[in-house]
């Protein structure tokens, strides 16, 4: 029974137990792919070959230039389904992500690294990048075009004789790490 003063203690209870729930997930990585569960039995399986990308944030939190901590969240791009978020109230996400990365990304550099010499665009989210440059807001940057292309405080800046300088959150851009790597190639190439 709720008696009329105690409608406000209600928000923190529901608060509460959200926060119970949510720290019921677990994360198990595998030789072939990993298993997400999520509290009341739900979930999702996919092998690495079916994973497209990975989206890791890291936002560290200030208020008046001190820090408060440090939010992360990772976001699993699955071929067959919608992307699937891990916010960081699932214990030691730093170490995942980085364990993830380590079994995903070699096998998608290679892959995207082979459909690159075989002249296919690569999709990076909003951004495509293909044999002769970058593709940015319906517009090709050639190469020799581009000025720079910079990670700044969590944007992908784009500066181009083309475009106006263009900043692009880099949790819009799956497999980041690796669309820069490839830019690095591509421009010693």
């Amino acid at each position: 029974m709720v008696c009329a003063g105690d409608h406000r203690r209600h928000p923190l209870l529901i608060l509460a137990l959200r926060r119970v729930l949510r720290a019921h997930r677990s994360v198990t990585l595998h030789k072939n792919g990993i298993i997400i569960a999520w509290t009341g039995g739900r979930r999702h399986a996919f092998l690495w070959e079916h994973l497209d990308g990975l989206s890791c944030l890291t936002i560290e939190k200030y208020f008046l230039g001190l820090e408060m901590g440090t939010h992360y969240q990772m976001i699993f791009f699955p071929r067959t389904v919608a992307p699937v978020r891990i916010d960081d109230h699932l214990r030691g996400l730093p170490d995942l992500m980085a364990r993830v990365k380590g079994k995903l990304y070699p096998k998608l550099l290679s892959q995207m690294r082979a459909a690159l010499q075989r002249g296919e665009t690569l999709s990076f989210g909003v951004v495509s990048l293909h044999q002769n440059g970058i593709r940015l807001r319906e517009r090709e940057i050639p190469w020799e075009q581009q000025a720079s292309l910079n990670v700044v405080r969590g944007y992908l800046v784009v500066e181009s004789s083309l475009l106006r300088r263009v900043k692009i959150p880099v949790h819009q851009i799956p497999n980041i790490e690796l669309f820069i790597q490839l830019l690095q190639e591509g421009v010693q190439a």
